[in-house]
């Protein structure tokens, strides 16, 4: 009897171990699960810890990510590169970084206004800045 008990106990304590490796990420600052609505007019971003969504008129992109930084106010991903829902998800491309801050709104349309910064890898300088509203 014995020597079924012991296997036993360690086969589930190995589960619970694999179990809590697996928890789930969850941003910091519940305002990121928002739709992120752009100040230009031009689309929504949908945020989860692994894959920015973008709505842009009739089309559907993806960011597949790594979240890397998420605080409160702050969140920075590492991505690959952005592909349209109807093609096919891009093998072993370079990631860069995307970060979206809460920032003091500018235009009073907004209860928070968003900036995204996408940030080139390999030179860490920004290569397109946009702002976004949660309402």
């Amino acid at each position: 009897m014995k020597k079924h008990i012991i296997p036993a106990i360690g086969i589930i304590v190995m589960g619970i171990s694999i179990s809590a490796c697996k928890k789930e990420v969850k941003f910091v600052d519940e305002i990121f699960y928002n739709p992120l609505v752009s100040l230009s007019g031009d689309g929504t971003d949908i945020l989860t810890p692994t894959r920015i969504t973008a709505y842009l008129a009739n089309n559907i992109f993806y960011e597949d990510c790594n979240l890397l930084e998420n605080r409160k106010g702050y969140l920075k991903f590492e991505c690959g590169p952005v592909y349209e829902h109807r093609e096919p998800k891009p093998q072993n491309a370079r990631m860069d970084f995307v970060v979206y801050e809460n920032v003091p709104p500018t235009l009073g349309l907004c209860r928070y206004e968003i900036r995204r910064t996408d940030i080139w890898r390999n030179s860490g300088k920004p290569s397109l800045i946009s702002y976004y509203c949660i309402k």
